[in-house]
């Protein structure tokens, strides 16, 4: 039996045999009383240098307290004393990999896997040490081998940790899976290997490890957690949002619970609410890098471009390889119009993370809206050297290439954009060698897009092709006095058979155009006359008559680089000898007692083309109403923002698709006073020639 201190004695004075004392030491150890523990210990070894076993526990005690080095210089000596001992040799390897000293502790395992060639944990000892001194190949059949001799569960935990840190997945989840069909119990190794499916991107398995922990235990706030992000991941926003606020009742204070939140409420669009989330995040843990970006973000998408940069640049000031809060930095920027400085944030983001595409795919579309479209190509072609596959790349490209004039080599790449599969996928593609008789066109994307490109399917019909054509409700009526020889339907209804099908917009790709072969005849479209006689009060008058739209979907990013601020209208709306109508949907502001609306009559694209037929001039922000003025053959005036849409090309004031439409082109961005001066010096000019020439007459 051990004897315990005297009560008179100082701490770590004791009698009795050396093996009490040792009993006495772990007991002490047992307790975290390491101070104490070590005065004994260099009282033993003083008495008896050579005690092999008391140097180990004096390690044991070191590494216990924190002490690597001295557990080093401790287990260093347990084995020069005795040099059979594995167990010493072992403590050795695990103090120098403490230190980092990954192939001194190499040695150390390799020595105790030479005494105990049967002892799993030594093996997996020196496979860590592998996979810190960079030989994976080597850890790996190392681990395998180690793990076919039944290491005791925590072993081969550690072993899998290392394994994960290292981004060795699969193999990380194979030594978690081992270890948990030991100890099935062990809720921190079911979490980790939840984590590591679901960072490989197998979310079902995640799941499962994920709701296995709840089911286990309820008040598991990391794996709800999870799951809420899961949920995000999979597309079931409110379930995201349901399962977050679950975890968030259970921990008030949880930052993990409220910055979850918070992204689920984003992606329901509810900004406001996410804000409060993220700022009770911080609230909780101080400033940390995602909770700043996610704040950038979600005030951004508010439009309180101020609040998102201030965010995302106190993001910057926190050290964090991660190209985020750089690439939504950027993003702002862009949508603030400061293109030069968004620029150098994109490019930041890019050093940081040279084969992320999404950085490229900033650059370029940013170089684009500096009007540098053959910058931007050469940033696309890099990427797709890179990655010949990647589609959105490739479809910026042609955007790019479009831009600079190459319509041919721009809408080849175009194509990139239907890589996903459509309903009418297993119909053949239709190309002009191809034998068939019929043909299905599907408008694919916004109102403008089928108005300026259905000027093709009259090639078709030439062609000899008999052309159904599968366009938006709205536009239905007016799309059947294209031809008459064309079957036009919403694309809402059934299609009718037919040999092939073509999307709308591969069609000046299919049928080889270029600048110099636009079909640019104008009216390719026309207002139906039972229409137009309630618009005769306007274009009976003698006074001139323009239309004026001014803005574009406020829901668009980039639409505040395309709509007009109103109050600027002024500078048009005191010209005395015009009449203004304003054919915006959404009506006009208070204050505009000058103009008239006429926007809440427009039903259809067919009612409105009736209406323009009856205006002398529109004047329109790049909008749908631009091509329908224009495929009408209507005098259309354009005022385009110094960034402008792919279809305007550069520093022209015409459009090879519409030979009456003018362009107005701001000189700079945001030079909205400006462009609007012009256009108000240009309709002067206008009017004051029309009544000459009414005089004349």
């Amino acid at each position: 039996m051990a004897s315990y201190p005297n009560k008179k004695s100082p701490d770590g004075s004791f009698v009795g045999s050396a093996n009490q004392v040792l009993d006495q030491i772990l007991l002490r150890i047992d307790n975290g009383q390491h101070e104490s523990a070590e005065n004994i210990l260099r009282q033993l070894i003083k008495n008896r240098p050579g005690h092999a076993e008391a140097w180990n526990l004096r390690g044991v005690n070191a590494v216990r307290g924190g002490g690597t080095k001295l557990a080093i210089k401790c287990f260093t000596e347990a084995s020069n004393i005795n040099r059979d001992n594995a167990v010493y040799a072992a403590n050795l390897g695990n103090a120098l990999g403490l230190d980092k000293s990954w192939e001194q502790a190499a040695g150390a395992w390799s020595r105790a896997i030479l005494l105990a060639p049967k002892n799993p944990e030594h093996q997996l000892g020196l496979a860590i040490c592998m996979i810190y001194q960079g030989k994976t190949k080597e850890a790996l059949e190392q681990g395998d081998h180690a793990l076919q001799m039944h290491p005791p569960p925590e072993a081969i935990f550690t072993f899998a940790k290392s394994l994960s840190k290292h981004d060795q997945l699969k193999p990380a989840i194979n030594a978690y899976t081992a270890g948990l069909a030991k100890q099935p119990e062990n809720t921190e190794a079911k979490f980790q290997l939840g984590a590591l499916f679901q960072k490989l991107g197998d979310l079902k398995n995640a799941v499962e490890c994920f709701r296995a922990i709840h089911l286990g235990d309820p008040t598991h706030v990391e794996a709800l957690c999870r799951l809420s992000a899961i949920a995000r991941k999979l597309g079931q926003k409110k379930e995201a949002v349901k399962t977050g606020e679950r975890a968030l009742a259970l921990n008030p204070d949880s930052a993990e619970a409220h910055n979850n939140l918070g992204l689920a409420l984003c992606d329901l669009s509810k900004y406001s609410e996410a804000v409060e989330h993220f700022e009770a995040a911080l609230t909780t843990t101080g400033a940390l890098y995602e909770t700043l970006n996610n704040l950038g973000v979600a005030h951004q998408a508010l439009g309180n471009l101020d609040a998102a940069e201030n965010f995302l640049r106190r993001a910057l000031t926190i050290s964090s390889s991660l190209p985020a809060a750089d690439r939504n930095l950027g993003n702002v920027l862009r949508q603030a119009e400061r293109f030069d400085e968004a620029l150098s944030c994109y490019q930041h983001a890019l050093k940081k993370s040279p084969l992320d595409f999404t950085n490229y795919a900033n650059i370029g579309l940013l170089l684009i809206n500096l009007n540098r479209p053959s910058d931007a190509i050469t940033i696309y072609e890099k990427a797709l050297s890179l990655k010949p596959n990647h589609l959105a790349i490739r479809k910026s490209l042609g955007i790019a290439q479009l831009q600079s004039g190459n319509l041919r080599e721009g809408f080849r790449n175009y194509e990139a954009r239907l890589a996903k599969k459509d309903c009418f996928s297993k119909i053949p593609r239709w190309s002009p060698d191809c034998n068939a008789h019929s043909v299905l066109v599907t408008a694919e994307q916004g109102f403008g897009d089928t108005l300026q490109f259905c000027r093709y399917l009259n090639r078709l019909v030439e062609m000899g092709l008999e052309v159904t054509f599968a366009c938006q409700p709205t536009l239905v009526r007016l799309m059947r006095t294209v031809n008459a020889a064309i079957t036009v339907i919403s694309n809402n209804d059934k299609a009718p058979e037919t040999d092939t099908h073509i999307p709308l917009l591969s069609l000046p790709f299919a049928l080889g155009s270029t600048l110099e072969t636009i079909p640019a005849d104008c009216p390719y479209l026309s207002a139906d006359e039972a229409l137009t006689p309630k618009w005769r009060k306007i274009s009976d008058k003698p006074i001139k008559s323009v239309g004026l739209v001014w803005s574009g979907n406020p829901h668009r990013q980039d639409d505040r680089m395309r709509s007009c601020p109103p109050k600027l209208l002024h500078k048009l709306l005191c010209m005395k000898e015009i009449d203004f109508y304003s054919l915006q949907k959404e009506g006009i502001p208070t204050g505009f007692e000058e103009i008239t609306d006429l926007g809440c009559h427009l039903t259809d694209f067919a009612e409105t083309a009736a209406l323009i037929k009856s205006l002398d001039v529109i004047v329109t922000v790049d909008t749908a109403m631009a091509h329908l003025a224009g495929a009408l053959g209507r005098p259309v005036w354009v005022m385009l923002g110094n960034t402008a849409d792919w279809r305007y090309f550069l520093e022209r004031n015409d459009s090879p698709w519409y030979p009456q439409m003018r362009l107005f082109r701001q000189k700079k961005p945001g030079a909205w006073a400006d462009l609007i001066s012009d256009v108000a010096k240009a309709l002067r000019d206008w009017a004051s020639s029309q009544n000459r020439f009414s005089d004349e007459q």
